[in-house]
């Protein structure tokens, strides 16, 4: 199993109803504005805490995961709350199995300390993001705290902003809506 991401087999946690008291998916929701006529790409969907309710609001949610385990029980999950607007893809981490411009947002949540090769990724989202299209960030606080990854996989926000406004892409908003996280909202640059 790759050392930084989470393992699959803890899918439960990533649920459970602790995790809303300290990343509560409606004030994401608040922030992002998303609109019932969107298109939105879920990177690092996992068991889908944030797939599930995104689909609620949208048109559709493309559901990419790099894990066979999560994306099977994001399935599962998709299935007993009867939703049906959500398309699992696998993922090696950096190729996206999607058309170029088909996507109005990308989410990765808790996902970009994992990625082995940022800059790949982010081409990737600049491929598959349509022009006035948004990317909503959510990472950990380089901080202690009582849940999460290690403090040494941690990125500051400093970081994560130079490398992504480096790759075609400004920052048009940075929230502070959860005490572990931030939440910052790029869009692709001219």
């Amino acid at each position: 199993m790759h050392e930084k991401r989470f393992d699959p087999r803890n899918w439960e946690r990533l649920v459970s109803p602790e995790r809303e008291a300290w990343q509560n998916v409606e004030a994401f929701l608040q922030v992002a504005q998303v609109s019932e006529r969107e298109v939105w790409l879920d990177l690092g969907c996992g068991p889908g805490y944030f797939t599930l309710p995104l689909a609620r609001r949208v048109a559709q949610v493309l559901a990419v995961d790099v894990s066979p385990e999560m994306r099977s029980v994001c399935q599962k999950r998709l299935s007993e709350h009867h939703i049906q607007n959500v398309n699992i893809y696998a993922t090696d981490g950096e190729h996206l199995p999607l058309e170029d411009q088909c996507v109005d947002g990308v989410l990765m949540a808790n996902v970009y300390h994992e990625l082995d090769n940022p800059q790949r990724a982010l081409a990737e989202v600049r491929r598959v993001l349509r022009p006035r299209g948004k990317l909503l960030v959510i990472d950990w606080h380089p901080v202690e705290t009582e849940v999460g990854p290690p403090l040494d996989h941690r990125i500051p926000k400093e970081q994560v902003i130079q490398a992504i406004t480096g790759w075609a892409f400004r920052l048009t908003q940075d929230w502070d809506i959860f005490p572990y996280h931030y939440v910052l909202e790029f869009v692709p640059r001219g």
